[in-house]
Order: structure tokens, then C-alpha cells, then sequence
């Protein structure tokens, strides 16, 4: 038996073990370092949407770093204009970005149950759109003929 081995252990076993962890930690230390450290996305950021010729949409978009979203926009109701915040999540993969609304809420408003299902399905109805890029501080988000302009707020 080996030195400082308890029984059933031999010394070339414990070397095979070493040769193992020795190439197996540069590999789980540089996938801990390159998560950890990576640069977000050039989405990350509150956007101000807008479109050529339309009036002001007066709303933001926020894209945060662990793929959520937020959107806020004023609506103009028989109460006046309330402020409409949406929730939700998005996925970019190459110039695809899909945006899936979870939950939404209307200042001093509440709305049924049901009203708000339908209101999700109708925002969720089309959730993809094509993503060109003018730098890192303008966007456009294309869906037929229509092209969203998104300038970064800063």
C-alpha cells in the first residue's frame, strides 16, 4: 500500500486522478471567467422607440443583461393617459429577436383576469422581428413593412 493511501488505492490510480483534475480545472476556470466577466450584449440598455413620419411614441424599452424586458408607454384612456408597463423576456440570436410579454400593469386601473389573458395573447401574437443595427446606439426592428427605430437613452 501507498504511503498516506487508504486500503484499495494504489499510487498510479491517485496519478490518474491528478492527470484528470490538472487538465479538467483550466477548463471549468475559463468557462467561470468567461461567464462571469462577459461584456452584455449592446441591447442591454433603456431604448426610446420611434417611427419615421408617426407621432411621438412617448415610451421606453428596457433590455437588461439576464434577458428580460420592460416596457413602459403612456396610453391614452376615457381616465385620461395612464402609464402601461409590460414585463417580459427576449431571446437575440443573430439579427432574430423575440420578445414574449409575461405580465402588464395600468396605473390606477385594474382589469379582469380574462381581459388581461387576452390582452398577453394579443401582445404575444407576433413576438419576432428582424434587428439591424446602426452602431451601438440605434436599432431598427423590422416587421413587414414597418421599421421601429430604437435610439439609446442615455
Amino acid at each position: 500500500m501507498a504511503p498516506g493511501f487508504g486500503h484499495g488505492h494504489s499510487a498510479s490510480r491517485h496519478n490518474s486522478n491528478m492527470k484528470l483534475l490538472f487538465w479538467f480545472a483550466p477548463v471549468v476556470l475559463a468557462i467561470a471567467s468567461s461567464s462571469g466577466c462577459a461584456k452584455p450584449h449592446k441591447i442591454v440598455g433603456s431604448w426610446k422607440p420611434s417611427i419615421a413620419g408617426a407621432p411621438d411614441m412617448e415610451a421606453t424599452l428596457t433590455f437588461r443583461a439576464n434577458q428580460t424586458v420592460e416596457a413602459v408607454a403612456p396610453i391614452p384612456t376615457p381616465k385620461g393617459k395612464q402609464i402601461m408597463t409590460s414585463y417580459g423576456t427576449y431571446k437575440l440570436v443573430g439579427d432574430t429577436l423575440t420578445i414574449t410579454m409575461t405580465d402588464f400593469s395600468v396605473s390606477n386601473s385594474e382589469m379582469p383576469e380574462l381581459g388581461k389573458i387576452q390582452m398577453l395573447e394579443q401582445m404575444n401574437m407576433d413576438p419576432t422581428s428582424k434587428i439591424e443595427w446602426d452602431g451601438n446606439d440605434k436599432f431598427y426592428l423590422l416587421k413587414g413593412a414597418i421599421k421601429v427605430i430604437h435610439t439609446r437613452i442615455k
